[in-house]
């Protein structure tokens, strides 16, 4: 891990990087709220991403770090045959189509070593979605200012109550004092995304990343804005700022995992499940008729 103060804000630092770093995430907080075990399971056992997360960090990319894309990403030309099959290529004697096909992907490859691939139709929809959310009147005046304002920085402090190194990486801090966080939905209503918030942790997120802010400006932030774009056609977008409420509920919902980490880190014990027989209940939502 890099030697830096505590706490610091870090600008350009690459986000494989800042995920190698070793203090802890909420992400990595809500593994532990699972079980400890899991958490470190899978620190130690990455999760290669799923379609929703690339698809996320292609957005992100997109709207915030727009130069990022060619210089780690590739799109496939529109003309691109398809990628023939092995069995096809290897044949005694393949078809011409086949050699041609096969020394099109060997050239494409050989140029672009270590960039992951978009086909056309991706970036199409990235740059859908880039122009609704530009298009905007809220979204695109609280991204529009970027002098001052700090572009996917990497927060590193530590929890005044346990001690615990943490990190956090914002889309964007707008040099007024609100953190900006941009999320792609299915549903971007109130109803269906305040629901996603408590299901993903957002509220935890949300008070996570304002205290790690407090730690580092010396005061808490003016507010924390959810931008959230959906992820299919016409790509609505909204501006959610997170309530005193929802604040309130993520912090102690994320300082009871980060306790738990604490202990654990301390005793190098990572227990799994409670052994025993446990009485199940059902959620107290499904009593309401």
């Amino acid at each position: 891990m890099n030697e830096l103060t505590y706490p610091s804000i870090i600008s350009g630092l690459a986000f494989h990087d800042y995920r190698s770093r070793d203090e802890i995430s909420v992400h990595g907080l809500g593994d532990v709220a699972r079980c400890p075990a899991y958490y470190k399971f899978r620190k130690d056992n990455p999760k290669p991403p799923t379609p929703a997360m690339r698809l996320g960090t292609l957005i992100d990319t997109r709207i915030f770090e727009p130069e990022r894309i060619c210089k780690e990403w590739s799109v496939i030309p529109k003309e691109a045959p398809e990628r023939p099959a092995l069995r096809s290529v290897n044949a005694k004697k393949p078809r011409p189509e086949i050699i041609e096909a096969h020394a099109f992907w060997q050239k494409y490859d050989a140029e672009n070593i270590g960039k992951e691939m978009i086909d056309p139709g991706e970036i199409a929809t990235l740059d859908a979605i880039r122009d609704s959310v530009f298009a905007h009147p809220d979204a695109s005046a609280l991204l529009a200012v970027r002098d001052g304002a700090h572009i996917q920085p990497s927060m590193i402090w530590r929890d005044k109550v346990t001690g615990v190194a943490c990190r956090g990486r914002p889309d964007q801090i707008h040099p007024r004092g609100i953190i900006i966080d941009l999320k792609s939905a299915e549903d971007a209503s109130a109803e269906a995304f305040s629901r996603a918030s408590w299901n993903f942790r957002y509220d935890a997120q949300a008070a996570f990343y304002c205290d790690g802010y407090e730690q580092i400006f010396g005061k808490p932030p003016l507010g924390f804005v959810f931008i959230v774009v959906e992820k299919e056609p016409p790509y609505f977008v909204v501006c959610y700022m997170a309530s005193d409420r929802m604040l309130a509920r993520g912090r102690k919902r994320y300082q009871r995992d980060i306790e738990i980490y604490a202990r654990c880190l301390k005793n190098n014990d990572w227990p799994a499940y409670p052994l025993g027989i446990t009485p199940l209940e059902l959620p107290g939502w499904a009593d309401k008729d």
